[in-house]
């Protein structure tokens, strides 16, 4: 009786999560609210860092980077933030994934969004138009990733201050396209 039991809320789970459908977002723009007036407003887009490798790079028109949401009909609210790789002849949706930084040639307590094939997507929710990337505070700043050093979006734990002296608090919104 109880084998049957617990097969039977086995069966039950396992077809929960089979009847999970994904569900992508309309494409839409990354853009930056802060009280910085040097970067409020300005957008967020893809940077090249190596083979199939793009960060968030902060500078940019609107139209130059377009994102989408993958959520799951169990949760329309957190999901996992991608972006098409087109490289002529294919298109690659790549999930945003986390990658360490270091400042001044040390480590640093910020990580950056990082779009590869290999990246199981860090969970993403937004509210309202506001995106909030797990339990993580967004900046703007100069970072190192892969050897390029570039002006990226920054993120780190809630509460901790970055180490990294020319980050900029901001707001990331999504404007639909």
């Amino acid at each position: 009786m109880r084998q049957s039991i617990i097969a039977s809320i086995l069966a039950f789970a396992a077809s929960q999560v089979t009847a999970q459908t994904t569900v992508q977002s309309a494409p839409f723009y990354l853009v930056l609210a802060s009280d910085n007036t040097t970067i409020n407003g300005v957008a967020i887009y893809p940077c090249h860092y190596g083979a199939a490798q793009e960060g968030m790079c902060i500078g940019s028109t609107v139209a130059a980077g377009q994102y989408q949401f993958n959520t799951t009909t169990a949760s329309a609210t957190s999901g996992i933030l991608t972006w098409v790789l087109d490289n002529g002849q294919q298109q690659y949706s790549l999930a945003m994934g986390l990658e360490s930084t270091n400042w001044n040639g040390q480590e640093s307590n910020v990580v950056v969004p990082l779009f590869q094939p290999d990246s199981v997507g860090a969970t993403v929710d937004f509210d309202s138009d506001g995106m909030t990337v797990e339990t993580y505070q967004t900046y703007v700043c100069e970072t190192e990733v892969l050897g390029f050093l570039t002006q990226t979006l920054g993120l780190t734990s809630a509460g901790v201050t970055p180490n990294n002296p020319t980050c900029i608090s901001t707001a990331v919104n999504r404007v639909f396209v």
